[in-house]
């Protein structure tokens, strides 16, 4: 049958307005609830894809792992969101006979706790224990067995079905994270600068360090060495044991070609434009989103205030809750670089985590070769005359929708998503085609002071507290004008695993290296790797090894 062009073009047009409607019409979505996510086996991996806005419990119920929604409130009255997960197929005496404690699972700046499941397509809640003993595998050999098993690409999934007991802390601004109820410091509370003259004043008494080895000085060393050159992390130590992946476990993953090839075709355009179908109360929260976006109150604090407050609170809370002495710390980007801040700040944390695993951790940034940082150090952005979200609260999900459209198309995965990808964080690597999903929990509200303080940091070249200028500051840090710097060697804690990549051209091995000298005979490990950067690695194709490396050290 021919269709007249006049039809056509009609078509075309109603197309297009359907678009546009859904653009505009406030893309708040119905959270999907864990009993229509199970109303299918076959609908019930599937349907985490449809939808941008899931929350982290509804996704795990969908799953088929029992999650709860916890909330605690911070010194200074935040009121932060907590996610805990458990496998009901493996029993808590099993965890308990093995020894798992639970992990924490902090997400970094512009995403949400989604990040660590958002390459899980197809993962669902199962009992590897009854698969394979990791303790009696390689890397190589476990890769090989896990081959078709969908959960090695999401670590948070990976380690449920292992067994352990994952617990989601939300970060100030993300959807379950909006509130505040007082709007001052709890009384007997410290501040965060007061918090770092405590753990000094630990360390003289110890004898850890001494009172002339001042910030000042620490400072002179990250410039000095600067000038003259970074060498590798290769030369740095030879005290630090420098691991790669091993070679059976690189072969391993050409066993997962025929997977990605499969995953290439996941193309899933009308499943991303059904997901964008507003939800009925899309006024109602596209108003109070706006509400949120402007007021100040709830958006005044910086990284410091998460490392003195959050990090310390989030880890209390769980080992009450979990009825343990330790758990386990894991952190991406930025949320690595405010684990570290955080053991630096809060002694008695170094003792409550048992260890610490990051993933190319936000800290000492300032020495790579990225374009857009060099944009940064020349002329930062005026934030800080700015106290708010980057982007508004009302925006984000309106762009991750916008996103996860137009990379739902297969040729914008391999072309314009990747580039936008990779034009902060450096090449691909490898990485698979980068989905619509991937971009589910990128743009979340972030406050402007975070953003503002890393470009600070990346003109000192080292992680300092927030430069609010030169008077503000003397009131502030105890007469200095400049801000004080986050000094690792008040670090106490000896199990702290690094995982660094090649790739990133944001957060390099220079930037680790003043840190790898601080820290000389407290890392456990030192896995440089060239197959992931602090981006890519929730959605690489070969990162399945990374996180099959982190769930196998921990056994």
């Amino acid at each position: 049958m021919n269709i007249a062009p006049s039809s056509w073009l009609t078509f075309v047009r109603s197309v297009l307005l359907g678009c546009l409607l859904v653009l505009a019409d406030g893309f708040n979505f119905q959270f999907s609830q864990a009993s229509e996510l199970t109303k299918s086996a076959d609908k019930q991996t599937e349907l985490p894809y449809l939808r941008v806005g899931l929350d982290t419990k509804a996704l795990l119920e969908g799953r088929g792992y029992r999650a709860k929604d916890h909330q605690i409130v911070v010194d200074d009255g935040y009121v932060l969101g907590l996610t805990s997960a458990y496998n009901p197929l493996i029993g808590h005496d099993v965890r308990r006979a093995r020894g798992l404690k639970p992990v924490l699972l902090v997400h970094g700046t512009a995403v949400n706790a989604n990040v660590y499941m958002v390459n899980s397509l197809g993962a669902r809640a199962k009992n590897l224990l009854d698969l394979v003993d990791p303790r009696q595998l390689d890397i190589g050999s476990l890769i090989h067995l896990l081959e078709h098993e969908p959960s090695i690409n999401s670590l948070a999934m990976l380690l449920l079905n292992f067994g352990y007991e994952c617990w989601f802390l939300h970060r100030r601004g993300t959807a379950p994270s909006l509130e505040r109820r007082f709007y001052h410091l709890k009384e007997g509370s410290l501040t965060p600068y007061e918090k770092l003259q405590r753990a000094y004043r630990l360390a003289y008494d110890e004898g850890r360090l001494s009172p002339e080895e001042t910030n000042e000085q620490l400072l002179e060393q990250v410039n000095e060495e600067d000038s003259h050159g970074a060498d590798s992390i290769e030369d740095i130590s030879a005290d630090t044991e420098l691991l790669g992946l091993p070679k059976e476990a690189t072969n391993a993953s050409a066993l997962l070609d025929d997977k990605l090839r499969q995953l290439r075709k996941n193309n899933k355009f009308f499943d991303a434009i059904k997901g964008a179908l507003p939800h009925k109360d899309s006024l109602g929260r596209l108003l109070k989103d706006i509400k949120t976006s402007f007021d100040s109150r709830l958006w005044n604090f910086s990284l410091d205030e998460q490392a003195a407050y959050d990090i310390p609170r989030a880890v209390e809370y769980v080992l009450q809750q979990t009825e343990s002495n330790q758990c386990i710390f894991v952190g991406n980007s930025a949320s690595g670089g405010l684990g570290l801040m955080a053991l630096i700040l809060n002694p008695e944390l170094n003792k409550q985590l048992s260890k610490v695993i990051l993933l190319s951790p936000a800290f000492n940034m300032g020495h790579g070769s990225n374009k857009m940082l060099q944009v940064w150090k020349k002329k930062p952005p005026s934030l800080c005359c700015y106290t708010g979200p980057f982007p508004w609260t009302f925006i984000s999900v309106r762009m991750q929708v916008l996103y996860s459209i137009l990379c739902s198309v297969e040729l914008m995965q391999d072309t314009l998503c990747q580039m936008m990808a990779a034009s902060s964080s450096g090449p691909t690597g490898g990485q698979m085609p980068f989905r619509g999903e991937f971009f589910h929990t990128w743009g979340s509200p972030v406050s402007a002071f975070e953003y503002f303080q890393y470009f600070q940091q990346l003109i000192y070249k080292s992680t300092r507290f927030f430069h609010y200028g030169k008077k503000k500051n003397a009131i502030l840090y105890g007469g200095k004008e400049e801000p004080p710097i986050y000094d690792a060697r008040l670090i106490t804690n000896e199990h702290l695993s690094f995982w660094s990549s090649r790739y990133d051209t944001m957060i390099v091995d220079k930037d680790q290296r003043l840190l790898f000298e601080q820290l000389r005979g407290k890392l456990a490990e030192v896995v440089f790797c060239s197959c992931f950067n602090r981006i890519h690695w929730a959605a690489n194709s070969e990162v399945e090894l990374v996180k099959a490396c982190l769930m196998l050290s921990e056994y």
